[in-house]
């Protein structure tokens, strides 16, 4: 949601959203859950566009797989799993991959994994001369936000 981009000089506009039934509604771009409801406030404005995923259930946890160790050349196999009050539909879980000591998700390893059903898995190379230590692993629903963190062990 947001106003007309083509429009100038209109100033943000307090709208109430409303739904024709109640859905588990999640702001996406800020990661919030807004609860089973059919209506709630928000601000529109021509620079930041809102997104909303509205679903039949409430996404209540995400587990990330990935093996405690793994040695430098091997290939990390990841998998995802998103649990949720009823049955799951089609998730994407987003996987941040964090080299030791590193605040910056690693571009080349970092991906999404298409959830069918709730499940999915993808892998990520390592490689010959990355850095030895914990790794760190932060598996996200793109939708609800819902996250979980792992950590690998790169020898």
């Amino acid at each position: 949601l947001q106003l007309d981009i083509l429009q100038r000089a209109v100033p943000d506009q307090q709208v109430q959203v409303t739904l024709p039934k109640s859905a588990f509604v999640y702001d996406v771009r800020g990661r919030k859950f807004l609860g089973e409801v059919s209506r709630w406030d928000a601000t529109l404005s021509r620079a930041r566009p809102l997104v909303y995923a509205l679903l039949p259930y409430r996404v209540e946890r995400v587990v990330g797989q990935a093996p405690d160790s793994a040695a430098r050349g091997d290939t990390v196999r990841l998998g995802a799993t998103v649990q949720c009050s009823a049955a799951p539909g089609y998730h994407v879980v987003h996987v941040d991959v964090f080299a030791p000591d590193s605040n910056r998700p690693h571009r080349q390893y970092s991906q999404n994994l298409g959830c069918e059903g709730g499940t999915g898995t993808g892998s990520f190379p390592l490689a010959l001369n990355d850095p030895t230590g914990q790794w760190r692993l932060v598996f996200r629903d793109a939708a609800s936000g819902v996250e979980h963190t792992r950590t690998i062990e790169v020898r």
